[in-house]
């Protein structure tokens, strides 16, 4: 198979920032509380900021891929790929509160940097792998890959620091480097696939372990959006699924992960709750045990169902502290019925015991030490239909 990739994408965003008519009183409030006095600072009401963000990603690669069957139930499979990526991003002000005490200003915050910086990524990417098949039944196999993830431009009011980076008011100062590295990966798995049980059951396990350069994590941190990198990161573990066919009208299926290790190498060079810690949302275990139901309640009618439990491990939840979620375990579930016509009526539910837990959690801005969070879904039902013609 050869074949080639093209994108093009470009971004124009504006924003307006406005302090509302409270401010004013909410910041001599505030400041009050630091012993300096009402007007110290300027939250008038009306515009603070113009904002104008530009960008642009252009991707090129031509690839390659082939299997070659070998003989004696051996095969080989092999992959190629060359990318180009350009990027470029711009951040400029059409307006700032001018006010020398205006509140960003006295905080130390804003108005950043404008910056328009740009970076281009060429590099070669693919697989190499080989499979057996002892019997018709089992197929062993181990592959390679090289992966690549470009680089690029953050794009964010505070993408080259904060006013204190900022030249125009602090003479000398250095603005930061907006941009980001390609993160890279080698990647290596072994494993099976089988089937047993007169083809009733199938099992699938593989072992992988992967090795990651200038790894890329995006990071809020209350003002300001980020992409950085780790200069390492190490990720290994084991993945099973099975499947068992109970009875015609019964499937239960069984899966799971187990990765005892993923972690950012110690680095200096970015944030600390980040270096030498463990991956955001990636637990130890997670698994799901789901039976299906499918048995005929007449020639035309089939009754159908489902019964699922999701279980998460406890895992770290933020990209900005070292917070974690406890471990979550969520029952979904449909029931309903097929006719023959392709017709499919039933009633489901997701979060059926409406666990309430935080997906992620995020820094306050201008809050130190206060988070909020994003919470999961909670209990959903509803009807659906389905029709196929």
């Amino acid at each position: 198979m050869l074949g080639a990739f093209f994108a093009d994408e470009r971004l124009n965003m504006n924003r307006k920032l406005d302090w509302g008519r409270q401010a004013q009183t909410y910041w001599n409030t505030l400041l009050a509380a630091s012993g300096l006095p009402a007007g110290t600072a300027r939250a008038a009401a009306g515009l603070i900021a113009l904002e104008r963000m530009r960008g642009t990603s252009k991707s090129y690669a031509g690839f390659a891929h082939a299997n070659t069957e070998l003989g004696g139930g051996f095969s080989l499979l092999a992959g190629i790929r060359y990318s180009v990526e350009k990027k470029t991003g711009s951040f400029a002000y059409d307006y700032y509160d001018p006010a020398p005490n205006a509140v960003m200003k006295l905080l130390g915050i804003s108005p950043g940097p404008e910056y328009s910086d740009e970076r281009t990524d060429k590099a070669f990417s693919g697989t190499f792998g080989g499979q057996y098949r002892p019997n018709d039944d089992i197929m062993l196999y181990a592959t390679y890959n090289r992966g690549f993830k470009a680089g690029g431009v953050n794009m964010d009011s505070a993408g080259a620091g904060t006013i204190r980076n900022n030249p125009v008011y602090y003479p000398g100062a250095v603005p930061l480097d907006p941009t980001y590295k390609p993160e890279t990966v080698n990647a290596y798995e072994v494993g099976a696939k089988t089937e047993y049980w007169d083809g009733r059951a199938r099992t699938n396990v593989s072992f992988f372990y992967y090795d990651i350069s200038n790894i890329q994590v995006a990071q809020f941190v209350g003002l300001r959006f980020t992409v950085l990198n780790g200069k390492s990161a190490k990720d290994y573990g084991v993945e099973i699924e099975n499947t068992f066919k109970l009875t015609d009208a019964l499937i239960l299926n069984l899966d799971g992960t187990w990765i005892p290790e993923a972690k950012i190498g110690k680095d200096s060079g970015i944030d600390p709750v980040l270096s030498d810690q463990r991956f955001r949302f990636a637990p130890v275990f997670q698994g799901n045990a789901t039976v299906s139901l499918d048995t005929p309640l007449n020639d035309d009618v089939n009754l159908v169902g489902r019964v699922q439990y999701q279980y998460s491990g406890p895992q770290y939840v933020t990209t900005a502290s070292l917070a974690r979620r406890d471990a979550v375990g969520v029952v979904n579930g449909n029931l309903g019925v097929r006719l023959n016509s392709g017709v499919t009526a039933e009633i489901w539910a997701q979060n059926l015991l409406n666990e309430i837990y935080p997906s992620q959690l995020f820094a306050t801005p201008l809050q130190s030490g206060d988070q909020n969070a994003y919470l999961a879904p909670p209990r959903t039902f509803g009807l659906r239909f389905r029709a196929t013609f």
